[in-house]
């Protein structure tokens, strides 16, 4: 919260495979700013090491789009190569 009492719309996504990045994008989407943190140097997770998926199309030419959306959203905040290291708080305020 801030001094003057306003809620800061923030919002901390751990986890950048698939998953993570289309949560990330659907709360930027609300407005919200997203900080999305990975423990590998690069989103995507294991979707991005598929050469192929079960339909035969090419796994990272349907996922690169995503990505790069997610790359280019103003309010979407990528921190590769991190971990969590403690979390403080109730719901609603935390601190991370």
């Amino acid at each position: 919260m801030m001094s003057d009492g306003k809620k800061i719309k923030s919002v901390l996504v751990v986890g950048a495979g698939v998953a993570g990045v289309h949560a990330a994008l659907n709360l930027a989407d609300l407005d919200f700013k997203v900080y999305l943190v990975e423990k590998q140097p690069h989103i995507g997770g294991k979707m991005t090491q598929l050469y192929r998926t079960a339909e035969d199309n090419f796994a990272l030419g349907a996922i690169t789009p995503i990505l790069l959306e997610a790359v280019n959203k103003p309010n979407i905040e990528i921190l590769t190569l991190a971990e969590l290291e403690k979390i403080d708080g109730e719901p609603g305020e935390f601190t991370v």
